[in-house]
């Protein structure tokens, strides 16, 4: 629909000319961040662009149209807006660039506020930033309606509540989450009807990152608003002003009579010469010395040829300066212009001409040279600063700021209350490159504004940037806890900027790859301090994407060492960003502290590491090869699946399907698909299909529909349980023991495979040719179509079965794991080969289907938790990454570098397959328990113990069959002792001696052994036989340990004479025994099974002084001096009681599940880790004197921080969270997800130290 009531006329050749030209500094915009800040709300959360709304601070007073002015257009909006669903519900006026379109649409907004007006978003490539392109235009939106609408807000937190990761979303998915979903929920009456929307300057929103001129921003914009105008249940009506572009025109044409499309610049001639002549009487009429006549004023409205900014800018021009105000509208008047374009150039021109005819002859060169270096660096901008930030930012490189926005006003918006100076509209953007300026002359000097917006980025960097800038008083503290005032003031606005922007100024520059000595004298000295800036200022996201900049920029520079660092830059952001958006002191402390070896931040920067901390843990050589973890928010990640081109990654989960940029890491589209079952969704890259094969049929989700579409019946057929497909076949293996393969594009069946038994595993190789299946024992192999049977080697019964791409390579390995064998099928013959024991889960079978690469030389193997990558020449897996839960089969890239994993947990790590994590100390094993005394700690491994020494850090180890000595005065460290009888067996529980000088050892055959650490030997101890030693405890005075067994016995042992045990008994009423412990005092012995707990009296043997058989339903924990228990009772709650007194502490606490982490402290105090939180557990009731000293550091509730005094003050990576941990008063070792053992040892007066440092 479309209403002119003036002359209707296409777009001259003016629009072109207007054609937005990005001048903002290189490739990268102000990015904002995705705020998950403790304390903030979720709506607080989101990304909100604060220039966005129609009042926002800094708008002008004229920037609304005056009283009687747009009378016509305004009535027809009101029409419009009133009928409500009787007229279209999307406007969309256009018109040539000044025509007004900016200031009718802040008007009608500011008409209808608290009325109709929902939300407003008004682009602008001035102002820059959040609002030159659409990245925050949803979540802004969102925001002003949660504000404007009680109920939306409640609404909307429950969306949020469900679905947090927004930001990485595409706009249609934010849209659907966040405004679409929260007003489909709620009634009519619970908002505005109609709702209004007003959006402006359409035109001005380019994509993030990349010039104006690339209007793709506008299409994926105008797809929105389309979406958000059909919501049902809702009369959402969208005020739409832009200038006539290609995409607008394409989107008016496709939409024909569905939307109201206007042409302001042609809408009523009449009214608008009216307008014009009013608003020129408005501005210039109370001038006493212009003594304008209504011939001069018409003659003005002849010469704007429609355009409000024309008379906008000739009445600024004449106005201010009272003296010359007739001079200054006799040189309006003079000049002349046939079209609209020329005659606003021409007026700029007059503009500039004016400034510098007022200077003497033989100054005139330098001011026509000043006014075009202040104007070249104005449009450079990305984002306008004030001019007092811009003089401080330019002070070395620009002289002369201020007296030449003074001399343009008429240009140049410069707000008297310090806020950002601005070209007053776009279009002077374009006239600066244009012919008409008179700035070009021949001969003039050259202007390079990003280089000199560079060299002030820089040097006020490194002028400003410093350790802990806003002085905050602990290493975790928050960024909501900072206040907004002392940011400001510390990082004011200038430097903001210069940490934004310095790297896309570089890239803008015509001598970027000079500034590599400068570039790397900068990262080396400030990078650590500039990614702390970055996070105060919540733009951690910018970061990554200068370093991405600077990438692309030196990839060729001749600096090696710039490129090595810039290449560790970006691991290190990425590794970090998380945590140091939430407390950036943590860049300090947690990211460098655990920053691999090899890092070349960690080496340069290690004067800046903590030195509260005096030992850090061992930490691995390189980083990891984890480079991103992607969360889609769409629940279990079943299977993962490149394009043939690499650059899209299609990731299936239980309720959705995404696509994805795997090169930018963003989510292209997100399907919502109904799959009766998930687990046999697939995705076909080479028919960019998504295929279901379940129950009777298999099906293809069309994507217009959004439904299933049968491609192929099987009625007639037993019920298909699984599926595998490659390319455009597809294997189905049925209820009835047999596998039908398809080929998709014929719908033709390949072949039949009809067996006795069930089929368990069935395989298909890469390019569909070769089909493996397995009911057990034998495997059938159909291959191009000819079928073989292949007989194994081995009794046990194949858990998994992996084929190459090509069809030529095949993995078996059987459910226990070992002997696994690869297949050459091209001869039928096995090659001998035995699958790294690493692959092999502690259960003793391998988890999940492993995946080949591409060319076959490697094979990718998620393993419960754990993603390996094996290269089949080499004999040891390498460790890749971490699921926090079972990781499903890994995808190659097709040029097999990267691997792709999802979880059960719905993220999906990306690794690049030469970031290896090797297991610490080369040990495959991993650590399964520590014991800890005063000065070390023993960790115990299937059959080795290490033992450090806190203090130093020093270790030494024990193996099979010898000793390596201990770090005894006389002896070095890995130094070989005398060869003695060694373990020998499987080590199941240790414990050391108070002193740490002994180490008691319990092996799986349930022998008992005591090692002198000092000497180097390990003694056999020839005890009562037992099954299994369960638990091992020293007396607090170290002079005997008791050990407990599954069989019901405890043994006492005396160190003075351990070749026996002193004191045996059991009990046969108890059951096997699962933990043990001396009391403080050394007199009872406290021991629990699985139903009950006993104490023992040491002075009398046969005395059970306690049992407690009532409740008890898991024991969960004994306090280390035996006098508290912890178990849960019949009823899912954890229960505390003091076993000496048999009395209960404080109340039951309700959890229904065991925890799956522990911890005590030296004042009996227990952290239990259950899913949700860990949970501090206090044993004795308020007021009991323990006889226990308070520890200084403790863990939070989700095991992610360690806390001194209840402060956070160091955030622990995933992979060194404790599983178990032991605290004591100035040390925490923990036994960490990643089965290795962390010690962190801090200074006594680390406050002071803290202090100091900053």
């Amino acid at each position: 629909m479309s209403f002119n009531p003036g002359n209707q006329g296409s777009s001259s050749n003016f629009n072109q000319s207007f054609n937005h030209v990005h001048v903002a500094a290189g490739a990268i915009a102000n990015i904002g961040n995705y705020n998950s800040q403790p304390g903030a709300s979720k709506i607080e959360q989101l990304p909100y662009a604060k220039e966005a709304p129609y009042n926002a601070s800094g708008v002008r007073n004229d920037a609304f149209c005056l009283v009687n002015t747009r009378v016509g257009i305004r009535e027809y909006i009101d029409n419009w807006l009133i009928n409500g669903t009787r007229s279209p519900n999307i406007f969309l006026l256009h018109g040539l660039a000044g025509t007004g379109k900016s200031t009718l649409a802040r008007t009608v907004a500011s008409t209808y506020k608290g009325q109709y007006l929902g939300a407003s978003f008004f682009f602008s490539r001035i102002n820059g930033g959040d609002v030159s392109h659409a990245e925050k235009f949803v979540t802004t939106l969102a925001v002003q309606l949660a504000e404007e609408f009680g109920d939306f807000r409640c609404a909307l937190e429950g969306a949020l509540g469900r679905s947090l990761k927004i930001t990485g979303k595409m706009l249609r998915e934010q849209l659907d989450c966040i405004i679409c979903g929260p007003l489909g929920r709620l009634s009519p009456e619970s908002v505005y009807r109609p709702l209004l929307l007003v959006i402006d300057a359409l035109d001005e929103c380019g994509e993030k990152g990349k010039s104006v001129d690339e209007q793709t921003g506008v299409e994926e914009v105008l797809e929105l608003l389309v979406r958000l105008a059909a919501l049902e249940g809702h009369c959402v009506k969208i005020f739409v002003t832009t200038r006539m572009l290609f995409q607008v025109e394409t989107f008016i044409n496709r939409q024909g009579e569905s939307i109201v499309v206007g042409d302001l610049h042609n809408w009523d001639a009449k009214e608008t010469t009216e307008d014009l002549f009013r608003m020129a009487s408005h501005r210039l009429g109370n001038n006493s010395r212009l003594q304008l006549t209504d011939v001069t004023i018409d003659t003005l409205v002849d010469k704007a040829h429609g355009l409000f900014i024309w008379m906008a800018t000739a009445c600024r021009f004449i106005r201010p300066d009272k003296v010359r105000a007739s001079e200054r509208l006799a040189k309006v008047l003079h000049g002349t212009s046939k079209e609209a374009a020329e005659g606003l150039f021409a007026l700029y021109a007059t503009v500039i001409n004016d400034v510098i005819e007022s200077h003497p002859e033989n100054e005139k060169e330098d001011v026509r040279e000043s006014l075009r270096e202040v104007l070249e660096v104005l449009v450079s901008l990305s984002n306008p600063l004030p001019l007092h930030s811009l003089e401080d930012l330019l002070c070395d490189e620009v002289t002369e700021i201020g007296s030449v926005v003074d001399n343009l006003l008429a240009i140049i918006d410069k707000p008297r209350d310090g806020l950002p100076i601005k070209i007053h509209h776009p279009s002077f953007c374009d006239f600066l490159r244009s012919p008409q300026n008179p700035l070009l002359v021949p001969g003039a000097r050259e202007v390079k504004p990003h280089d000199q917006l560079a060299q002030g980025c820089l040097r006020l960097m490194n002028q400003r940037l410093t350790r802990n800038i806003c002085r905050l008083s602990v290493p975790g503290m928050s960024v909501s806890e900072v206040s907004q005032e002392a940011i400001a003031h510390h990082v004011p606005v200038h430097l903001q900027y210069a940490c934004s922007h310095w790297a896309g100024h570089i890239q803008a520059s015509q001598d970027m790859v000079n500034y590599g000595r400068q570039t790397y004298n900068f990262l080396s000295t400030h990078f650590l301090h500039w990614l702390e800036a970055l996070a105060l200022i919540r733009s951690m996201n910018m970061a990554y994407f200068t370093v991405v900049v600077l990438e692309q920029i030196y990839s060729e520079s001749p600096e090696q060492r710039l490129q090595r660092f810039i290449e560790d830059a970006r691991k290190f952001t990425l590794n970090n960003r998380s945590i140091i958006e939430q407390a950036p002191l943590q860049v300090y402390c947690s990211s460098l502290a655990f920053a691999p070896t090899s890092s070349i931040i960690r080496q340069i920067f290690a004067r800046l590491a903590p030195r509260w901390i005096s030992r850090l843990p061992n930490v691995y050589k390189d980083w990891s090869a984890v480079e991103d973890l992607l969360d889609g928010d769409v629940g279990k990640i079943i299977n993962t699946t490149f394009t043939s081109d690499g650059k899209t990654l299609i990731s299936v989960g239980s309720t959705h399907v995404q696509k994805w940029d795997f090169m930018q890491r963003a989510t292209l589209t997100t399907i919502q698909h109904s799959a009766t079952h998930k687990e046999n969704v697939m995705f076909f890259s080479a028919t960019s299909s998504l295929i279901s094969a379940a129950g009777t049929c298999i099906e293809e989700w069309t994507f217009t529909t959004k439904s299933w579409r049968t491609v192929v019946a099987c009625g007639r057929w037993a019920p298909i349980l699984n599926a595998v497909g490659a390319q455009h076949r597809i294997a189905c293996v049925h209820a009835d023991h047999t596998v039908r393969l398809w080929d998709l594009n014929t719908k033709a069946l390949l072949c039949t495979i009809l067996k006795d038994e069930a089929i368990l595993k069935v395989a298909i190789s890469g390019d569909g040719n070769t089909l493996a299946t397995t009911c057990g024992l034998n495997i059938d192999l159909w291959i191009r179509g000819h079928t073989y049977s292949l007989e194994t080697w081995s009794d046990n019964m194949i858990q998994d079965i992996a084929l190459s791409f090509d069809g030529e390579k095949m993995l078996v390995t059987p459910h226990d794991g070992m002997g696994a064998h690869m297949w050459n099928l091209k001869v039928r013959s096995y090659i001998n080969f035995t699958v790294p024991e690493a692959f092999v889960s502690k259960e003793g079978y391998i988890d999940r289907h492993a995946t080949f690469s591409p060319d076959g030389t490697m094979v990718a193997m998620g393993n419960f938790k754990i993603i390996w990558l094996w290269r089949i020449l080499d004999d040891l897996p390498v460790l890749l990454g971490q699921h926090t839960k079972d990781a499903m089969t890994p995808t190659f890239s097709p040029d097999g570098q990267w691997i792709v994993s999802g979880s059960k947990d719905g993220g999906i790590l990306v690794m690049h397959i030469a970031g290896q994590h090797p297991w610490h100390d080369g040990n495959p094993e991993g650590i399964t328990r520590c014991s800890v005394s005063n000065n070390r700690v023993a960790s115990m491994m299937e059959t080795s113990i290490l033992v450090f020494d806190i203090a130093s850090g020093r270790k030494w180890e024990t193996f099979q069959g010898k000793v390596l000595a201990p770090l005894s005065p006389h002896r070095t460290e890995g130094s070989v002792g005398e060869m003695v009888e060694g373990i020998g067996n499987l080590v199941d529980q240790i414990c050391l001696s108070p002193d740490g000088s002994k180490v008691a050892i319990a092996c799986c055959s349930g022998e008992v052994m005591m090692g002198d650490i000092d000497t180097g030997r390990i003694e056999r101890l020839q005890g009562d036989p037992v099954n299994t030693v369960t638990d091992i405890s020293f007396s607090p005075d170290g002079t005997m340990f008791v050990s407990c067994s599954d069989d019901d016995k405890c043994q006492i042992w005396s160190l003075n004479m351990y070749e026996y045990p002193s004191v045996i008994f059991e009990d046969d009423d108890i059951g096997p025994r699962l933990m043990v412990a001396f009391s403080r005092d050394q007199t009872v012995i406290a021991t629990i099974s699985s139903d009950m707990a006993c104490v023992v009296n040491l002075l009398n043997y046969n005395q059970k002084l306690q049992k407690y058989p009532d409740q008890i339903a898991h024991p969960i924990a004994l306090s280390p001096d035996g006098t508290g228990l912890l178990f849960q009772d019949n009823n899912g709650q954890i229960r505390r009681c003091l076993i000496g007194q048999k009395t209960w502490v404080g109340d039951p606490i309700p959890y229904r599940s065991l925890p799956y982490i522990h911890a005590f402290t030296l004042d009996r105090r227990f952290l239990g880790g259950w899913e949700d939180a860990i949970k501090e557990i206090t044993w004795c009731p308020p007021g009991c004197s323990c006889g226990g000293f308070a520890s200084l550091y403790t863990l939070d509730e989700s095991a992610t921080w360690v806390m001194r005094n209840g402060q956070r003050v160091l955030y622990l990576p995933p992979s060194l969270r404790p599983m178990t941990a032991y605290i004591r008063r100035d040390c925490l070792v923990m036994l960490a997800t990643n089965i290795d053992l962390v010690i962190l040892k801090f200074r006594e007066n680390c406050e002071a130290i803290m202090d100091a440092e900053d």
